[in-house]
C-alpha cells in the first residue's frame, strides 16, 4: 500500500529515464512569452540536508533545525544536525501535520490479523506519542492530514470518508462521491473547505465542499482537460491561497470560482511554494529538463545553477514547500540507494 503523494511521486521516474539519455544536453530556454519575462537569474544559496531514507511520503516543517518527515513508513525529526526515528512499527505511518514541536499528528495505515486494513491516527508530544482511536470501517487508511488547532484536526480518508478529531472526540462524515485525488482542506474567510479532483478519461473533475451546519455540501465542480498535466501534484498553498495548475498558467481559487494568477508560458509548473502569491518558487519542466523558478509578481527568474546531489535521484525536487523564510525540496530515488537529501534554499542578500 503506498499514499497517493508517493504515486505522484513516482512520476518522477518516467521523466527521470528520459533525463538519463539527454543529461549532458544543453538546455535552451524557449523564447520569453511577451506578457511574462523569464530571465536567467540565480538568486538562492542552496544547501543538501542528507537523510537515510529512500523516499519520503509527508513532511511537517518548522524551520531548518525542526523539520519532521514521513520516510518508507516511518516517521522522522531532524533537529539541525541529525535525524531520530519517532515513529517505527507495524502501524505505516503515511502523513503528518502540526502547529509546533510537540503537537504533531501523524497517521497512516494498518492490518489486523484478519489482514484487513484500517487507519490510526497519533500525537507526537515533543516526547512521545498518544494513541486517537478512529472507527474501523470502509476506510483503510488516511490520505491528508490538515491540523486547525491542537483540539481541531481534520483527516481526509479513501472512499470519500472525513473524520474530524475534536476535543477528545472524532467524528465521522460521508461525501457524495468516493473517486478522490489529492485532496486538501484550506480556510478562505474563516470558512473551511475540501478540495479535490479524479480524472476521466480525458479530463479532470475538480470538486470544492464546503463545511456549513455541520455538514460537507458540495460548494463548486468544473472540468478541465489539461490532459498533459495529469501527474502535476496540485493543488498547492501559498500563505493559505490555493493554486492549481493549468495548461501555461496557474490559477488561484479566489472563494467562488477560479482565476488566472499568472502565466507559466515557457514551461510546466509541477510543485510550488512560497510566502505570497506574487513571490514563490516552483519546479517545472521544459520539455524532458528539470528546472526551478522564482516568481516575484512581475517575471519568472529562472534558477539554472540548482544544484543536483547527483543521478541517482530526481533532478529537480518533485515536491516542494516554505516555511520560516526557507525553501525546500524532496527527491525522489531512481536507483535502489538507501538514502535521500532535503534541498534547503535561501533568497542570496542584495
Amino acid at each position: 500500500m503506498k499514499t497517493l503523494k508517493k504515486v505522484y511521486f513516482m512520476f518522477a521516474v518516467c521523466v527521470i529515464a528520459l533525463l538519463y539519455s539527454c543529461k549532458d544536453d544543453p538546455l535552451t530556454l524557449p523564447a520569453n512569452n511577451p506578457h511574462i519575462q523569464i530571465i536567467d537569474s540565480n538568486i538562492f544559496n542552496w544547501r543538501f540536508i542528507p537523510v537515510t531514507i529512500k523516499n519520503f511520503f509527508d513532511y511537517y516543517i518548522i524551520d531548518t533545525n525542526n523539520i519532521y518527515y514521513v520516510g518508507d513508513e516511518k516517521v522522522f525529526h531532524y533537529n539541525g544536525s541529525s535525524s531520530v526515528i519517532i515513529h517505527n512499527s507495524s502501524q505505516r505511518a503515511t502523513n503528518i501535520a502540526g502547529t509546533s514541536s510537540n503537537i504533531v499528528f501523524i497517521g497512516g495505515w494498518q492490518r489486523d490479523n484478519n489482514s484487513i486494513y484500517y487507519p490510526w491516527l497519533k500525537k507526537w508530544n515533543g516526547i512521545t506519542t498518544s494513541e486517537i482511536p478512529l472507527p474501523k470501517d470502509s476506510n483503510y487508511t488516511i490520505v491528508k492530514i490538515y491540523v486547525r488547532a491542537p483540539e481541531d484536526v481534520w483527516i481526509s480518508c479513501h472512499s470519500g470518508r472525513i473524520y474530524h478529531y475534536i476535543q477528545d472526540t472524532v467524528l465521522t462524515y460521508q461525501l457524495n462521491t468516493t473517486n478522490i485525488n489529492v485532496p486538501a482542506f484550506f480556510v478562505f474567510g474563516n470558512e473551511l473547505f475540501y478540495y479535490f479532483y479524479y480524472p476521466t478519461s480525458n479530463t479532470r473533475i475538480h470538486k470544492i465542499y464546503k463545511f456549513t451546519e455541520n455538514e460537507w455540501v458540495e460548494y463548486i465542480t468544473d472540468e478541465t482537460s489539461d490532459i498533459s498535466l495529469q501527474y502535476r501534484t496540485s493543488p498547492f498553498f501559498v500563505n493559505d491561497s490555493l493554486l492549481r495548475v493549468r495548461t501555461e498558467r496557474i490559477e488561484l481559487f479566489n472563494g467562488s470560482i477560479w482565476q488566472v494568477l499568472t502565466e507559466t508560458p515557457s514551461f510546466e509548473p509541477y510543485s510550488i511554494a512560497g510566502p505570497s502569491t506574487n513571490k514563490f518558487l516552483s519546479s517545472g519542466f521544459i520539455s524532458i529538463f528539470r528546472n526551478m523558478y522564482f516568481y516575484d509578481g512581475e517575471k519568472w527568474l529562472y534558477q539554472s545553477a540548482l544544484p543536483l546531489p547527483n543521478y541517482d535521484f530526481a533532478t529537480f525536487p518533485v515536491d516542494i514547500a516554505f516555511a520560516n523564510n526557507t525553501y525546500f525540496g524532496f527527491y525522489y530515488a531512481v536507483t535502489s540507494v538507501p538514502h535521500n537529501y532535503i534541498l534547503v534554499g535561501n533568497l542570496k542578500e542584495k
